[in-house]
């Protein structure tokens, strides 16, 4: 069935508090009869379309800190050719299984498609069936922070590598009004040591296919994004309130023009 409004969230890390305070305000006048995310967006669209509505939002991205989301793997100490990420996903596992009451893709609420990228070739794949946890860990599996999540046998990745906002599957699915929420992008020109030139490239080559999308789609889609959350890195939480502060405004400020 063609959906009237399908919400698209990117990704975006730590930025993700931004799309909170947006969906808090957005489903107060709309109802989505889709939502679309990667990334941090899968995991934001889980908890919305596992619960019908935002409420419990604020109180999730609350528990979430750089060491909760990024405890060290400390494989990399002793093997570090052959450990296959930076950091374990555990605790996100955890938050996940705890804070959604939804097993499979057929108990939300809402329906919701969640955008991983496939290692083997590359692909984007869109998950809507099926056991949600793996899925969602895919998408949020920012190598080389996060380890590739296995399904079915084959290796999946940050939907980010693919296509950074999930805006093809909203087209694919003929939705008649697209809302798109973008956290936006860091603007650093300082990189202090390794770590922080790998985030940067990282953001680079995800959020290209992002800026293209939206370029192309501009006139069909209306966009939700700030006007800037600083030179806050993906990893940063300690901004979570002012962010999702600053996505109540641009929220409003959008709803003003549908």
């Amino acid at each position: 069935m063609r959906p009237d409004t399908a919400v698209v969230l990117s990704g975006g890390g730590s930025r993700g508090a931004f799309q909170v305070g947006v969906l808090q305000e957005l489903l107060k006048s709309v109802s989505p009869d889709v939502i679309i995310g990667t990334s941090v967006g899968a995991l934001n669209g889980l908890f919305v379309c596992d619960h019908g509505n935002a409420d419990g939002l604020e109180h999730i991205w609350s528990k979430l800190t750089h060491s909760f989301a990024f405890p060290i793997n400390h494989s990399i100490f002793y093997r570090f050719s052959r450990a296959n990420a930076l950091y374990k996903n555990k605790n996100l596992r955890r938050l996940i299984s705890q804070y959604s009451e939804a097993r499979d893709f057929e108990d939300l609420k809402i329906p919701l498609y969640v955008n991983s990228t496939r290692l083997t070739d590359g692909r984007s794949v869109f998950f809507s069936k099926g056991p949600l946890l793996d899925p969602v860990l895919a998408s949020c599996a920012v190598v080389p922070f996060y380890p590739p999540q296995i399904i079915d046998g084959l290796p999946y990745i940050d939907g980010g590598f693919s296509e950074f906002g999930g805006l093809s599957k909203a087209f694919d699915l003929k939705a008649k009004r697209v809302i798109l929420v973008d956290s936006g992008s860091v603007c650093d020109d300082s990189f202090d040591g390794v770590i922080d030139v790998t985030r940067h490239s990282l953001e680079l080559v995800t959020r290209a296919s992002l800026v293209h999308d939206i370029e192309r789609f501009r006139k069909k889609v209306v966009l939700i994004a700030p006007k800037s959350l600083g030179n806050v890195h993906i990893t940063d939480f300690s901004k979570s309130k002012e962010f999702m502060a600053e996505g109540i405004l641009r929220c409003r400020e959008a709803l003003r023009q549908i």
